[in-house]
């Protein structure tokens, strides 16, 4: 059964790109602060690793956000994607 996504909720998108990406900053940070607890990256300021979880967040949103309001324009001019499901 072929099914047709014609429209993409714009604030839908943008909320779940915003809790990916901010468990993404996490990992990051988590990352960022073994190696800075190891000595391998004395550059790394302690504000840099507790601002990556917010920051990553807020460009998830944005980027969903976005993505979301191009497909919606895109597939108002070819019709949306096809995804076929499984009965």
């Amino acid at each position: 059964m072929m099914k047709t996504v014609r429209r993409v909720g714009v604030m839908s998108l943008a909320k779940v790109e915003t809790v990916a990406f901010g468990i993404f900053g996490l990992i990051v940070a988590a990352g960022l602060l073994v190696f800075w607890a190891a000595g391998l990256l004395q550059d790394v300021w302690l504000i840099v690793l507790i601002l990556s979880p917010p920051a990553y967040a807020v460009g998830g949103f944005i980027s969903g956000a976005v993505s979301a309001w191009l497909y919606n324009l895109a597939a108002a001019w070819v019709g949306g994607v096809h995804i076929e499901f499984a009965e």
